[in-house]
């Protein structure tokens, strides 16, 4: 069902190419004159008389993977022929492509045939699959509108768990009453304690009868005892948490510097050489590459970095 399938660098040279019917006009051409050459970025899909074409990059190569098909077919395994065939062809004939010194001929055809087939079988079986699946009863609109559907969905509803569970007056006294008695034994809780601060309710009636009763509240304001049991800003406080005390211990000073002679004098850590920047060039030069940055570009602004640096 395609048109044509080719692959050419983006100077133009046609490395590869199939026709599968007769083409009217010249669509290729036209693709690389609106789009490849303004370098309208982000749009991979152009349509040109009765043609859709869809294209993808391979930028270490600085080749375009071209596919045309009649624009009134919804073809959609196109995005996974293209990704295929870019990573089958670029495996095979990385070497021959940098090779500039003389030209090549690039024997292609029986692989590309056969993952295209392949993907077409593939993409036929999903969609029979898809079309022989019905849909249950349940889930079509008539059912929704029957007597016993209206009462399945409300039952439905009423099972749902509510969204904000409520929580009762004497679990928020007993939560109050836990906090106040950690806060008694030690001041603020200890990171990583295994024991709970809610007591459980397996509790013996005589630790049940022994417990204060706590006066209930009930309107929405909080009483001063609560307020004094929740603070934790006083003296019963684990260390200091002023910016200070905090900046002295997450900060090793000594390996920021030193004090010589009255001066403060910065802690040396050594020059960066090219060997120091290789790696981390190597990743930021992959990295532009899959963001379809031109090869030739990327090196540009590696050197460029290792320059300011070195």
């Amino acid at each position: 069902m395609l048109d044509f399938f080719t692959i050419l660098t983006k100077g133009g040279v046609v490395l590869w190419s199939k026709t599968f019917a007769r083409i009217t006009g010249s669509p290729i051409n036209s693709l690389i004159k609106d789009v490849l050459i303004e370098e309208r970025g982000g749009t991979h899909s152009y349509n040109k008389d009765s043609y859709d074409l869809r294209w993808i990059f391979a930028n270490e190569l600085d080749l375009i993977f071209v596919v045309a098909y009649q624009k009134i077919l919804q073809l959609t395994y196109i995005d996974e022929l293209l990704v295929t065939i870019k990573k089958l062809f670029c495996d095979k004939f990385a070497n021959l492509i940098r090779d500039t010194t003389r030209s090549h001929k690039y024997t292609f055809d029986d692989d590309f045939d056969s993952i295209l087939r392949s993907i077409e079988e593939k993409d036929a079986r999903e969609q029979q699959n898809k079309r022989k699946k019905p849909r249950e009863f349940e889930e079509t609109k008539k059912f929704r509108e029957t007597v016993e559907g209206n009462k399945k969905l409300d039952a439905k509803d009423l099972v749902k768990p509510p969204l904000n569970p409520v929580i009762s007056e004497d679990e928020i006294t007993r939560n109050i009453e836990a906090i106040r008695i950690n806060k008694g034994r030690g001041g603020k809780f200890k990171k990583g304690s295994k024991s709970s601060s809610i007591p459980t309710n397996d509790h013996s009636d005589d630790k049940k009868s022994a417990r204060k009763k706590v006066m209930r509240v009930w309107d929405d304001k909080v009483t001063k005892e609560q307020m004094e049991s929740l603070d934790y800003s006083g003296q019963n406080g684990d260390s200091d948490g002023s910016p200070e005390a905090i900046r002295q211990h997450l900060v090793d000073e000594n390996q920021l510097g030193h004090f010589q002679n009255g001066h403060y004098v910065v802690q040396d850590l050594g020059e960066i050489t090219e060997q120091d920047l290789a790696p981390v060039l190597a990743k930021m030069k992959e990295h532009l590459i899959k963001k379809n940055v031109a090869a030739d570009i990327s090196t540009h602004l590696c050197d460029s970095v290792a320059r300011n640096l070195v």
